[in-house]
């Protein structure tokens, strides 16, 4: 289901049977006036009514109570956002700062930035904040096995306090890389406050890695803060480089040098330009492609084919629908794949790969995880929340817009 840019649209009635409304599936109808949704809706994705200004009423077929268990992503809701929004937000405000299980996952990350155990260490890092209803953007930390670090991202701006407090509680002072995916805000922009906080603790960047591409002022002004403290700076890691951390063989496979000519100002390009990595350790190995589209995705199946395969995977575009087609899942065949946002992604996609017997996470459902691959090929993965004790942050709409039973 996909009206979006519509504006001819005034009224529309959700075909029962229905479960979800996809990303962005009303963005910008401007007037959309009303919408019937049926009671078998199960999920309303990242600003399905983004921009719908004009919207009165939202008839809901079921009762209050089954609306309450209807999944509603915080991003890009603000037409239908009470001004007290969060449901349970006071449970959240305690949940944000709660241990995991028996052992800390955070500890645990502390301890294996001093102490390594020989496994190649995945963590997607919880940018969400209590009460901050926006994108949060990507941020990878890995730990190698033999104790080098990388941080592939740094999350939006905005989200500064939920970074902070990550790299508090692990106690981080040194990364031996830090790369950039490609150059959208929400990739980049905390990228100088984390280097000033590392050198300001007394620790440094060793490398920074980068695909050259030229799109707006904050890539400058970081690679100028490394090089004042003469940082290493490898600014063409393009597709086919190698390189080897700690017995980890790392392949690029995206973009090639033709590939980031290309003007980024336009955002398909931009996202299609992102750096893809392939971290192969033993029998085990990790793919992670910043935000590919789907036409980008494909391309790269038909140049490397069953290449692409990997134990774990980062999905693309945050989970968004523009990515992650059938011949991507098909070509990696992911034993285990992860979202960073602040909901569950795309709800169509997390359905089909539990469809398909892929394990799936987000941030937005488990907070920072820990995911674990050793070299004989198995992993493992911990979550800062427990299964079943995902994000709460979902909103309560506006009561003069909700009529339940209708």
């Amino acid at each position: 289901m996909q009206f979006k840019d519509n504006e001819e649209i005034k009224f529309f009635r959700v075909p029962d049977g229905t479960r979800a409304i996809r990303a962005k599936a009303f963005e910008n109808c401007v007037n959309l006036r009303e919408i019937w949704l049926p009671v078998s809706l199960k999920n309303i994705d990242m600003k399905a009514f983004h921009g719908c200004r004009s919207l009165e009423r939202i008839h809901y077929a079921g009762t209050e109570t089954e609306w309450e268990k209807v999944e509603i992503s915080p991003v890009g809701t603000e037409c239908m956002r009470a001004k007290n929004s969060a449901l349970l937000e006071a449970k959240r405000d305690r949940e944000y700062n709660r241990p995991s299980g028996n052992e800390d996952v955070y500890e645990k990350i502390s301890g294996l930035l001093v102490k390594p155990d020989g496994g190649l260490h995945i963590i997607p890092v919880k940018l969400w904040q209590p009460g901050v209803y926006g994108k949060t953007g990507d941020m990878t930390l890995i730990l190698f096995p033999e104790g080098k670090s990388m941080l592939i991202d740094t999350g939006y701006c905005a989200n500064w306090p939920a970074v902070r407090r990550f790299l508090d509680r692990v106690r981080l002072d040194h990364l031996d890389f830090m790369a950039f995916s490609h150059a959208d805000p929400d990739h980049v922009t905390n990228a100088r406050a984390i280097g000033e906080y590392l050198y300001r603790r007394g620790g440094s960047v060793g490398r920074f890695l980068w695909t050259g591409q030229k799109y707006g002022a904050v890539v400058d002004d970081f690679e100028a803060f490394l090089r004042e403290r003469h940082v290493f700076m490898d600014c063409a890691v393009l597709a086919g480089r190698t390189f080897a951390v700690d017995g980890a063989r790392i392949l690029v496979l995206n973009p090639d040098a033709q590939e980031i000519r290309e003007c980024a100002n336009e955002g398909s390009v931009r996202n299609n330009q992102s750096m893809a990595l392939k971290i192969t350790y033993g029998k085990a190995s990790f793919l992670t492609s910043g935000d590919l589209y789907e036409s980008q995705e494909k391309k790269m199946v038909s140049v490397y084919g069953e290449r692409l395969k990997a134990s774990v995977m980062k999905v693309n575009h945050h989970g968004a629908y523009t990515s992650s087609c059938d011949a991507w899942l098909g070509a990696v065949q992911p034993e285990f794949a992860f979202t960073e946002n602040n909901d569950n992604g795309d709800s169509g996609l997390s359905e089909t790969l539990r469809k398909n017997a892929i394990r799936y996470a987000s941030t937005g459902w488990q907070g920072t995880m820990l995911v674990s691959l050793y070299r004989d090929g198995s992993w493992k993965v911990q979550g800062e929340y427990p299964p079943g004790e995902h994000n709460l942050q979902r909103i309560t709409v506006r009561p003069d817009l909700l009529i339940c039973g209708a």
